[in-house]
């Protein structure tokens, strides 16, 4: 059981999410729901048991909190059903895992980060050189101050403040929330020269603020937070930056900020830009994609023979055959392009074992679709192939994995991140893959930048959740 949980506490707890429905899938042999939380039944009734944990028999993890009759194999706790015994303290840890004083497994909810780009992706320039671009989806206040700088570091973005008796400052828009909600608003301090006795960030709207941030001097780092209580309706905006209430004579360098429900200061989770382009595939069953609207962005453009809407949220090919043949087949594109670096993340039902084809995703797509690349399945293993003047030129099969069975989707999603001829693929979630490989596609002539779905007939594919946004 401890093998199982470790690398799994998070702001030292094991994440969960108590429900009924089956999980959404599994992984080493644990259950989870979409949001990534290990999927329990509390108090549910014991089906069967796997690798001595019992389970529901929708595949559940039956879990209770109470006390701990005896351990099991792992250090497992149980009482007598034999339940999982959990709580919400932390006392300490063996292998990793967090246990209470009582010996129960300490499981929690770790709110998620309710801004969207945290890693404030897309800022770039300074005001000084009359080229500042603010994050994609934040804003300014009071802008400009009397200079700011964006610079990229590895996975974020960091702004540095100047103000002098001035002030301006970055700005997200959070939405409402229920009246009597907490929430922990922080901020990384990557920087401080100087500072006053200005808040470095500030929620505002209907809030009472119940713990200031705290002031911060020359020479200080680290991630700082302070507590708002939500008192009314309307919308509740974040400010980051210099002066984020009145003006201030500052320079600090801050990055990677967060906004969760609740007291508690969690550690920094990484979120990204809303999608700029998203289809759920929602609609009448036959319908062409260039006929339908996606849930974001679009619209699709013809490259190849029809895909078109399943009726039960996905997309497949209008036939059987190869559509229009090499190189386009059963194709269609988006209106996003790889321009500048995009994230792709999409699912996918069993493919079946085609020995030629790769069907997924299409990147780097010239817009004849004679050169591009594939990232998608072929013969049970993922694989990048290239095409060059209409025909394939190379496959290269990456990893095998594991068939959910024909008809059934996989249980991760896929991604592939885009970056000038650069093309990373992954199984898994962007930021926690199951599998990854990067390939330089620079040595390819007469490829593009377009992205797009492309299938084979045998098998029929289907093509799920398909986003994009600006990495």
């Amino acid at each position: 059981m401890s093998a199982l949980l470790q690398g799994r506490a998070i702001g030292g707890v094991i994440r969960f999410t108590d429900g009924a429905a089956a999980p959404h899938h599994f992984h080493n042999g644990l259950p989870f729901d979409p949001d990534g939380g290990i999927a329990i039944a509390d108090g549910g009734v014991i089906d069967h048991f796997h690798q001595g944990l019992p389970f529901t028999a929708n595949g559940r993890l039956v879990s209770v909190q109470g006390s701990v009759n005896y351990w099991g194999s792992g250090a497992a706790p149980f009482n007598n059903d034999p339940s999982l015994v959990r709580a919400s303290v932390v006392d300490h840890y063996s292998s990793g895992v967090p246990y209470s004083p009582g010996g129960s497994i300490s499981f929690g909810t770790v709110p998620l980060n309710a801004l969207a780009n945290s890693s404030w992706l897309g800022a770039s320039g300074s005001v000084s050189g009359a080229d500042f671009v603010f994050p994609e989806g934040w804003a300014g206040g009071f802008w400009p101050p009397d200079e700011a700088v964006a610079t990229d570091v590895d996975d974020y973005t960091q702004i540095q403040f100047i103000t002098n008796a001035n002030r301006g400052y970055v700005s997200f828009d959070l939405g409402s929330f229920p009246v009597g909600t907490i929430l922990n608003a922080s901020i990384f301090l990557e920087e401080c020269i100087t500072s006053d006795a200005q808040r470095i960030i500030l929620v505002n709207g209907p809030v009472n603020q119940i713990r200031r941030v705290q002031n911060v001097s020359g020479g200080e780092s680290g991630r700082f937070d302070s507590l708002y209580e939500v008192t009314g309706a309307g919308t509740v905006s974040l400010r980051v930056g210099a002066g984020t209430s009145a003006n201030s004579t500052q320079n600090i360098t801050l990055s990677r900020p967060q906004v969760t429900e609740g007291e508690t200061l969690w550690p920094y989770q990484r979120t990204l830009p809303q999608p700029i382009f998203q289809d759920n595939f929602v609609g009448i069953a036959g319908t062409d994609l260039v006929n339908h609207t996606p849930s974001i962005g679009g619209p699709w453009t013809s490259l190849g023979g029809v895909l078109q809407l399943t009726g039960s949220g996905g997309c497949t090919p209008a036939g059987t055959g190869t559509g229009t043949g090499a190189p386009n087949y059963w194709s269609r594109l988006t209106n996003v392009t790889s321009a500048t670096p995009k994230l792709i993340r999409w699912r996918a039902t069993d493919f079946g074992d085609g020995t030629s084809l790769t069907s997924g995703i299409t990147v780097l797509t010239s817009a004849d679709g004679n050169n591009k690349v594939t990232v998608g399945l072929r013969s049970v293993g993922l694989c990048f192939q290239e095409f060059q003047t209409g025909a394939i030129s190379n496959t290269e099969l990456l990893t095998n994995v594991g068939k959910p069975g024909a008809g059934n989707e996989y249980p991760q999603p896929f991604f592939a991140i885009v970056n000038g001829t650069e093309v990373t693929y992954g199984y898994g979630e962007w930021d926690n893959p199951v599998f990854e490989a990067t390939r330089d596609f620079s040595a390819l002539t007469g490829l593009g930048n377009g992205i797009g779905i492309i299938g084979r007939a045998t098998n029929v594919n289907v093509i799920s959740e398909l986003s994009c946004r600006n990495w």
